[in-house]
């Protein structure tokens, strides 16, 4: 009986596309909030900006933008994106590059490197894109039309 209950409740939380990992959450002072979904648990180092570390990658954030920022189980849901009326912004880092979930319709998502020049710029379709990134080490700066900036430094 116990293992039907579980396997119920397993086959719920598919059906309702809501899903969870471990990541790092920033909540901005303009209201908005960022969360960050790393491949591996990151480690946070503080200096001139939030760095979020893994063997793989590191995510600065400048700290005059957030307002509290903590690891966290990053919860996805259709419905809470739609919803929610303060932006909600998901960046997953993947091995070709990140994937962005809860943008706007029509949201624009750069990214640039270091010196300026435009590597990807596209608009949403709908609440996600798919960023691919040259797997060289270099540093990039993304950000959206809602605000948010950050480093990746793929390493």
């Amino acid at each position: 009986m116990r293992k039907k209950g579980l396997l119920l409740m397993f086959l719920m939380l598919i059906a309702t596309g809501i899903y969870a990992e471990d990541g790092v959450v920033l909540l901005l002072r303009n209201g908005n909030s960022v969360k960050f979904a790393f491949s591996e648990k990151p480690v946070m180092v503080t200096g001139s900006t939030l760095t979020m570390k893994t063997t793989s990658e590191t995510v600065d954030y400048n700290y005059t933008e957030i307002k509290r920022s903590y690891f966290g189980e990053i919860t996805s849901s259709i419905d809470a994106v739609r919803g929610n009326s303060k932006s909600e912004s998901l960046f997953r880092m993947t091995p070709a590059g990140m994937e962005v979930t809860g943008l706007q319709q029509g949201e624009k998502v750069s990214v640039y490197t270091v010196g300026g020049k435009l590597v990807y710029s596209a608009k949403s379709t709908g609440s996600q894109l798919n960023i691919n990134l040259p797997s060289d080490r270099q540093v990039y700066v993304v950000k959206t039309d809602n605000g948010v900036s950050f480093k990746i430094n793929r390493q």
